[in-house]
This record gives C-alpha cells, structure tokens and sequence, in this order.
C-alpha cells in the first residue's frame, strides 16, 4: 500500500514537471512585450495608405459586409496582414476570426483585410468595394481629435474577388 501511494505521488510530481516544462518551452516561443515595449515590430501608421478620396470614389462604391476581427485574435490577425493587405480565408478561419458563425453570401468570398482606427471609441469603421478598379477601401472616421493614438483594426469583408489593393484611410471631424 505505502508503495502504491510512492508511486502515485511520483507520477503526479513527474506529470507537473513536464507540464510545467512544456508550458515553459511554449512560452519561449510566443512574442511577450515587455511594458514599454512595442508588441508588433510595425506601427498601426504603417498600414494608412495615402489617397485621394476624390480619385478613389469618382464612381459609387458598393458598401461591403464588414466585421471586426475579435480582440482575442487580434494579435495573430495582425501578424497574418504584416507583409500582404488582404488574406483569403476558409469558413473555419472566418469562425475563428469573428467568433460566431456568419453566412456565407452567395458569390462573395471571405477575405481577411487591413483596417486602422484614429482616436478609438469614438468613430465607427466601414469598407467599400471599388468595382471598376478591383479595390477596396477601408475608411475610419471619429467625432473629436485625430491623430493622437492609432489601432489595429482587422476586418473580415466578403468580396467577388481578392482585391488589387487595400485603401486605408482614417479621419476625424476636428
């Protein structure tokens, strides 16, 4: 009995440890900022592409289905349009991103785009589908002050087909 209840303490030590050691080589792994320190290597900033609204909608842009990507995923989100402004998605990923189920809209495929934000909270995020030109556009507006603090703001959009380019635009009225 004594050498039974030896065992078993040993089996519990032994599976702590290595769950402990597993759970240690994973953190290793994982981009951890420090407080001060940056979490991406790339500003919300970079992502804002200079336009000219007036060239961009001299035709009327199709209004698209846009949803944010949940906070939750933003990290990886952000990381998957570092180096491309639009990712084609599956319905699993579209799951993963939203965090509930969406439809799918006959015709239109999931697409997983950039989207930034100026003076979060206080405005509101929409997407445009440039037809003609196979373009999309990503436009933030806010009541108050801009340019003061930049955010990430993935969105999933459906599109006829992956578009040429992302626009990103942010604003604010005063």
């Amino acid at each position: 009995m004594a050498i039974s209840k030896i065992m078993l303490r040993t089996s519990c030590i032994l599976s702590i440890a290595t769950a402990f050691i597993f759970v240690m080589s994973y953190c290793k792994e994982q981009p951890i900022a420090s407080i001060g320190e940056p979490l991406y290597p790339f500003t919300p900033q970079s992502w804002i592409t200079p336009s000219n609204l007036g060239l961009l909608l001299d035709e009327r842009p199709e209004k698209a289905n846009t949803y944010q990507v949940q906070l939750i995923r933003l990290y990886s989100a952000v990381m998957e349009l570092e180096h491309r402004e639009a990712l084609e998605l599956s319905s699993e990923m579209v799951d993963y991103y939203i965090g509930s189920k969406v439809e799918p809209v006959d015709g239109l495929r999931p697409y997983l785009v950039r989207g930034v934000s100026d003076n979060p909270g206080m405005g509101r995020i929409a997407g445009a589908w440039l037809e003609d030109k196979q373009e999309f556009l990503v436009v933030f507006r806010s009541l108050g002050k801009g340019g003061e603090w930049f955010d990430f703001v993935p969105l999933v959009v459906y599109l006829p087909e992956e578009p040429k380019k992302v626009w990103v635009t942010v604003g604010g009225a005063l």
